[in-house]
Parts: structure tokens; C-alpha cells; sequence
């Protein structure tokens, strides 16, 4: 069968492949991804660093001592002014495979090997629910 195939057909074939590898590489969490640049890198900005104490940033608070329920609940409740600290909007609503995708982007992206199934962050996110 490969006898058959003439040499531009091997070369597109090659070109396919490559293009499929790179193309899928950094896909992952896209979603996550584009919900950060959507609704949180204004803030926080495109390296996660934040804006001081007035916005802070998410480097460490993922890499070093990531709390996912408090995270979570920050980004499903917002937090109002504490510490000097601008105010964060809630982000209710995201769904729970939206929220899995946005924690799992950010632990990838600050260097954290920690990742999180769907069904810890639904259980996470019903821990959170204010009343």
C-alpha cells in the first residue's frame, strides 16, 4: 500500500501529523484558559500576578499553598472589600465543568501539579453556597 504513494502525498501526510501534534499541545484546559482571559486577567493579569494588595496575585496562593475550597468559593462567591483589597465579583454562574477547567488551567499555568476531578469541584462548589 505505501508502494503506491507517490512522494508529495508521503510529505503531506508527514505535514498532517506535525500539524495535529502542535496543534493539540496546549489544549488542555482551553476552556479554562479562555475564562481566564475572559472574566479574570484584567485583574489578575495575563501572568497571574495580580495588581499588589489591591489585587492580589494567584501565583502563590496556587503553586504554594493552594486552598481549593477557599479558592473556589472566592470565585463562586466573589469577596467583598478585605484588607485594602478591591472587591471581586461572584462567578456563580459558571458551571461545575467551567470551574474544573478554570482551577485546573490555573494549577497548570502557576507550575502546580495538583490537578482536580469534576466531582471534587462539585463538591467543593456545594460547600460554598451562601445563604
Amino acid at each position: 500500500m505505501l508502494k503506491n504513494l507517490s512522494a508529495s502525498s508521503v510529505w503531506v501526510l508527514i505535514l498532517f501529523v506535525l500539524i495535529s501534534q502542535f496543534s493539540c499541545r496546549d489544549t488542555k484546559y482551553s476552556q479554562g484558559r479562555s475564562l481566564y482571559e475572559t472574566n479574570c486577567q484584567n485583574c489578575h493579569l495575563q501572568d497571574f500576578k495580580g495588581l499588589g494588595k489591591n489585587i492580589p496575585g494567584l501565583t502563590n496562593s496556587f503553586k504554594n499553598n493552594f486552598n481549593a475550597e477557599l479558592s473556589m468559593c472566592i470565585i463562586h462567591n466573589g469577596r467583598m472589600d478585605d484588607n485594602a483589597m478591591l472587591p471581586m465579583p461572584s462567578f456563580k454562574e459558571l458551571s461545575d465543568v467551567e470551574f474544573h477547567n478554570l482551577i485546573n488551567f490555573l494549577n497548570e499555568k502557576v507550575g502546580s501539579s495538583q490537578t482536580y476531578s469534576l466531582t471534587d469541584i462539585s463538591k467543593i462548589r456545594l460547600k460554598c453556597t451562601v445563604e
